[in-house]
């Protein structure tokens, strides 16, 4: 029985590959075009050569954006009833070729060469990209499809589409397929990955109308750029304005994603993974069931302590954009002045390194407290002589370290009355 539909269900409803059947006689050439989906569902736009490159980040995989692969035959498409299989995934050709030795691709379509010819779209999630199936059931469609790794790693992909009957054999063989991704020149890039390489020896110094903060760098190539993340110490944002990137556009290298910035921390779909992994302490990203950022190399240096005894909000734990308060800062600076906060009010700061895509992380361990010191001309400049910071030996030396700032701050604020 030919199938003139494959089904993609998602929680919100079902997209469909459809298409017209007319009879041609010409070999068949497809042109593969990617785009993405508005808030409401609708096609926004086809991504240009630049926006493949930086487009799909782990935010969007978390968040199950789905993204459109348009399909379209330049002229003929040969004999129009022979059916045509579609891929998504990465070395699909050499994948189905080796039998599954290397891991199966996800089946996209199966359709008759026919439709190719009036063209039509099918939708898949970004987990597919890098990712072969871990079940007998291979359709992105199907709830019962089951990837064998979820949002990790980085590299290209896209959709394959095979003529299995072309050769006579069973299955599809390398040389019968009539769009390869990467022969094609047009696959898309991900980049799920975070910097593993960050900077460390974070510092906050209080200064005369803001905070200094200072740290080394580990001179990481794949840091794009930091912004600072702050909050009272009694976990209320900072009163500014440095609104998250726009949703649907492509990571310029000054911004990271977020799932709370992408979708509101509500995913559009799901996908099936064997066994998921663990995530990366900081990563912004708390999984169903923790109470904090716990993973696989959590510890007390990290911006989780095993313990996920944290005194800063869920969203300081996020990297929630509302917690931001700091321009883009470039990946060759050390230092940045913050300025704008509540000078009777104490803060916590953490830096957080990008990658160009807009994978965030935040630095190992939680930045400093420290009092913001507002300008006073009859205390001057030994007002900074309260600057507080925490130390490489994790949360117990934080605890003790809010506990000396406190007083030291209360010590400088009686001086100043």
């Amino acid at each position: 029985m030919r199938r003139s539909a494959v089904a993609w269900v998602v929680g919100a409803g079902v997209f469909a590959v459809t298409g017209q059947a007319l009879a041609v006689d010409e070999s068949l050439d497809v042109r593969v075009r990617y785009s993405i989906l508005d808030e409401q569902g609708e096609p926004l736009r086809t991504l240009d050569d630049g926006e493949r490159e930086r487009f799909v980040n782990r935010a969007r995989c978390e968040c199950g954006v789905p993204i459109q692969a348009e399909l379209q035959a330049d002229g003929g498409v040969g004999t129009a009833a022979r059916t045509i299989l579609g891929f998504v995934g990465n070395r699909c050709a050499g994948r189905e070729a080796a039998e599954g030795r290397n891991g199966l691709c996800s089946v996209l379509l199966a359709e008759p060469a026919a439709v190719f010819r009036e063209g039509f779209s099918a939708l898949f999630h970004p987990a597919f990209l890098n990712s072969y199936v871990a079940s007998t059931q291979r359709e992105v469609g199907s709830p019962y499809t089951t990837l064998a790794r979820g949002c990790e790693g980085e590299g290209q992909g896209g959709v394959w589409l095979c003529d299995p009957q072309a050769d006579g054999a069973e299955g599809c063989q390398e040389d019968e397929f009539v769009y390869d991704a990467e022969v094609a020149g047009e696959p898309l890039r991900y980049d799920f990955e975070p910097p593993y390489e960050l900077p460390y020896d974070l510092r906050a110094e209080p200064r005369a109308g803001g905070v200094l903060l200072s740290w080394s760098s580990p001179g990481s190539q794949d840091i794009a750029g930091f912004r600072v993340v702050c909050e009272t110490e009694w976990q209320y944002p900072p009163e500014l304005s440095f609104p998250a990137p726009a949703r649907d556009e492509a990571a310029d290298g000054t911004s990271y994603y977020t799932v709370d910035s992408v979708c509101g921390g509500e995913p559009h779909s799901l996908v099936k993974v064997a066994e998921d992994g663990l995530g990366i302490c900081g990563d912004g990203h708390v999984d169903p069931g923790e109470e904090c950022d716990e993973g696989d190399q959590n510890s007390d240096e990290g911006l989780c302590s095993d313990s996920c005894e944290l005194c800063v909000s869920p969203q300081m734990q996020r990297l929630d954009w509302s917690r931001v308060c700091s321009d883009f800062i470039a990946p060759d600076q050390t230092s940045v002045f913050i300025t704008g906060l509540d000078p009777d009010q104490f803060y916590h700061f953490a830096l957080v390194a990008h990658d160009a895509a807009g994978n965030a992380r935040a630095l190992g361990q939680l930045a400093s407290e420290a009092p913001y010191v507002a300008w006073d001309a009859d205390v001057g400049d030994d007002a900074g002589m309260f600057g507080c910071s925490v130390g490489p030996k994790g949360h117990g030396s934080w605890v003790m370290s809010m506990g000396l700032c406190s007083l030291l701050g209360w010590i400088g604020r009686r001086r100043r009355r």
